[in-house]
């Protein structure tokens, strides 16, 4: 058993990886931190819809 968090690969449309990757560029880190971050963001704010 490893340790080591599984990746996902999905299909990302160009137009929205560039935006990711800008978004990556303006808070200077790699594309797959901002994308981990906004997983996490929507998976808070999920737990936060179905709490109310």
């Amino acid at each position: 058993m490893t340790t080591d968090k599984a990746r996902l690969n999905v299909y990302i449309p160009q137009q929205l990886k560039e935006q990711f990757d800008r978004l990556a560029q303006q808070e200077r880190r790699s594309l797959s931190v901002t994308v981990e971050i906004l997983r996490m963001q929507v998976a808070k704010n999920m737990q936060f819809q179905a709490i109310r």
